[in-house]
């Protein structure tokens, strides 16, 4: 069985308290999203400590291991709650990603700091490393620049093509600029924020991009089926709510005279007779046609259905978390009639009482589930197909 330590430690990671009389625990990490965690505490807890961006740390030892740093969380809130006559306390906390929503990219449209041509990652890491660890940009109130706080070597392994952001948010560009290289190249582009030194007195970061896969393609030898004990409340959705067809792209100009183009994917359209989902995108900022078809890619990109795939992985000798598996990992899920090569894109620990649950997100990244769009340009669609 799994062991936990929860820490909770200053803004700097310096140890305060051990939090060994929690009720529960609930501890979310997922791809290119802000990760969160909330811990419920008795009410004789010193309220006094829960500050903000303070630090709750899960560390995790899998049976027969050594305990190691699961993710930390900085406190974001506080909530304090009479049920009748018991009072419970809900701390909420958020993992570093969410320091990427704290700066923006200043600069106008294309200046140095707002346009940047080079692979996507890279990109990724050079508005990073200007708004928040080398911005030169000083106030009244100090430097923007976070210490603590490090950008990987470039790898240089997006797709390459110019790229603008003046004065959006850094953690909104990264989102778009992975979206981006999933539309041009038909490859993921992942980003995170990792702990990297971590003592009881201090820890710091380091932020990270990853191109087609985050950790190890273990499809191969780690299997989960409900046949070999191993995954329990398996699912698996298709969902087609939210999807675009046809998406109409505004550029430059006014009226009669604004550049218009038009994207559709011919899978979608012809799914059924009412597939033709139509979305709009504005991109007057885009002052070329491809700069107009790349937001629409983009946007239709976007607008593909969502297929979800899941379930809760059981320890076995052989299928082990963070031991046979970690988080990121490609493994191979079956339920039903699916079997396929996933991602996992999303952990979920849950504890309480000493027991331990472990939901995972899986995203197929192989074979017919992912449904080959043929996105295409211009003014009437092919005709459909008898």
């Amino acid at each position: 069985m799994a062991e936990h330590e929860l820490w909770l430690t200053d803004d700097k990671g310096a140890r305060i308290a051990l939090l060994d009389d929690f009720i529960r625990f609930e501890g979310t990490r997922s791809v290119n999203t802000v990760g969160q965690c909330r811990l419920f505490l008795p009410s004789t807890f010193d309220t006094s400590l829960l500050r903000i961006d303070r630090m709750i740390q899960l560390w995790r030892a899998p049976a027969g291991g050594r305990l190691s740093l699961w993710r930390p969380f900085l406190i974001q809130r506080a909530r304090y709650e009479m049920l009748g006559q018991k009072e419970t306390i809900m701390v909420g906390g958020e993992d570093p990603i969410t320091l990427l929503k704290r700066r923006n990219v200043i600069g106008y449209k294309g200046s140095s700091e707002a346009s940047k041509s080079a692979p996507l990652d890279d990109v990724m890491k050079e508005y990073v490393l200007e708004a928040m660890v080398s911005s030169g940009h000083t106030t009244g109130f100090g430097s923007r620049d976070y210490t603590g706080l490090t950008v990987q070597t470039d790898l240089s392994r997006g797709y390459d093509t110019l790229y603008e952001a003046a004065y959006k948010n850094v953690f909104d560009v990264l989102r778009e600029i992975s979206r981006a290289n999933v539309a041009y190249d038909d490859t993921d582009l992942f980003f995170d924020v990792v702990p990297t030194f971590v003592t009881g007195k201090s820890i710091s970061f380091e932020f990270r991009t990853y191109v087609g896969q985050i950790g190890a393609d273990l499809s191969d030898r780690v299997v989960f089926d409900q046949a070999y004990g191993n995954f329990t409340n398996p699912f698996y959705e298709s969902d087609w709510s939210d999807v675009q067809s046809y998406v109409y792209v505004g550029g430059q100009g006014s009226g009669a005279l604004r550049r218009i183009y038009e994207i559709y994917d011919k899978a979608r359209l012809y799914v059924s007779k009412w597939a033709w989902r139509e979305g709009w995108t504005d991109a007057r900022s885009a002052d070329s046609n491809d700069a107009i078809q790349a937001e629409g890619f983009r946007a239709l990109q976007s607008g593909r259905p969502i297929m979800s795939f899941g379930g809760q992985p059981v320890d076995t000798d052989e299928t082990q978390y963070d031991v046979d598996w970690h988080f990121g990992d490609l493994v191979r899920a079956r339920y039903r009639d699916i079997d396929e090569k996933c991602m996992v894109v999303g952990v979920t620990l849950t504890i309480e009482k000493k027991r331990e649950t472990i939901n995972t997100d899986l995203r197929v990244v192989s074979s017919e589930l992912q449904q080959t769009d043929s996105i295409l340009g211009g003014w009437e669609p092919e005709e459909e197909p008898e």
